[in-house]
């Protein structure tokens, strides 16, 4: 259940970026729209030194408005992206020990677990496989180019009996 709920705020945050970027767009839109509208009726204007100075000065407040709009809109995003990876942290510090309580107190007896690690191209491919009482059976995927142990070359010596290397 806390995994989904990082799932979810991470896709929520996802999302905040998505709507950030679109009112922005949105935003530069609406006054690229409005300066071309001034700039039109200042062309089509009879008397167009008399707008042209009221002109500028509305192109001025609507650029000003709309450029603060703009940082107003992505502060307060951004501030909501930070609450959430805040609790994203949270909810990662929690399944941890959720996790780590699961396994230091194994629950389950073991019956018994067998280590699989294979040599690739890429570098290694490692697989837990762990069988419980009960006919319960896990098998887990290692990410070993995450583990600085891995990034070398690995020697049989450097393995605990029962690891099968293929």
């Amino acid at each position: 259940m806390l995994e989904n709920t990082v799932f979810d705020m991470k896709e929520e945050i996802r999302d905040r970026r998505k709507l950030k970027n679109s009112v922005i767009e949105q935003l530069d839109n609406c006054l690229s729209t409005s300066e071309l509208a001034i700039s039109n009726a200042i062309a089509v204007s009879k008397e167009k030194t008399a707008i042209n100075q009221y002109a500028q000065k509305s192109k001025e407040f609507l650029k000003k408005y709309i450029e603060d709009g703009k940082v107003k809109f992505s502060d307060e995003v951004f501030k909501e992206i930070s609450d959430y990876e805040q609790k994203i942290n949270s909810a990662d510090k929690e399944n941890r020990v959720t996790l780590e309580s699961f396994f230091v107190q194994d629950p389950l007896p073991v019956i018994f677990r067998n280590f699989i690690i294979k040599a690739t191209k890429d570098g290694y491919s490692a697989k837990v496989k762990v069988d419980f009482e009960g006919d319960i059976s896990v098998i887990y995927g290692i990410i070993t180019s995450q583990v600085p142990f891995w990034n070398r070359n690995v020697r049989v010596s450097d393995f605990l009996k029962g690891i099968d290397i293929q």
